[in-house]
């Protein structure tokens, strides 16, 4: 159990200093001020609110996005807990559901996002197909990498709830010899 231990350590702390780093509120306000300066061509006469609808689920994405970095943050500083002392298996319930929501669920909406983005915004260019591969490519390396990890959260999840115990009175988790031995000595 140290080498898991330590695995979900090393993770957690990553994920925390990452989140650390990479949460900033100019950042979010300059990124706010340029969806619109890159979204400024028009869709078209076919699709007039294309272009307001658009710049506004972006908007509502990015910060969707920012808070559920602050959340994810928080419910691993929370989760450093349970992770230390092995105890408490619950406080790694709120990382794992952040973490589902931050990094599987906003991804797939930003597959989705940067599909309508690219299919609206650059319906002649040749490039279209190269640029959609290797966005899908890049979103589905984060995904399979966010699903991997909360695997690695849920492992130590059911480790913590259902510890296994070799004591006298659980002769279910004993090898069948063993068990003939434990009920030969208690009687």
């Amino acid at each position: 159990m140290k080498l898991e231990k330590l695995k979900i350590l090393s993770l957690n702390l990553f994920v925390i200093m990452f989140k650390a780093t990479t949460l900033n509120p100019y950042r979010l306000q300059r990124n706010l001020e340029e969806v619109e300066i890159y979204l400024s061509k028009p869709c078209g006469s076919s699709f007039p609110l294309c272009h307001h609808v658009l710049v506004w689920l972006i908007s509502i994405f990015l910060i969707f996005k920012f808070l559920a970095g602050y959340m994810t943050l928080a419910a691993n500083v929370i989760a450093l807990f349970p992770i230390l002392t092995e105890a408490l298996p619950q406080l790694l319930i709120p990382p794992l559901l952040a973490q589902a929501f931050d990094h599987i669920l906003l991804n797939s909406i930003e597959v989705v996002l940067g599909y309508l983005t690219l299919y609206y915004f650059a319906p002649t260019t040749n490039s279209k197909v190269s640029i959609l591969v290797i966005f899908l490519t890049a979103m589905t390396i984060k995904i399979v990498i966010a699903i991997g990890t909360l695997n690695i959260y849920s492992d130590f999840y059911q480790h913590l709830k259902k510890p296994i115990h070799r004591g006298h009175e659980s002769f279910e988790s004993l090898p069948d010899h063993e068990f003939f031995i434990k009920t030969i000595k208690l009687n």
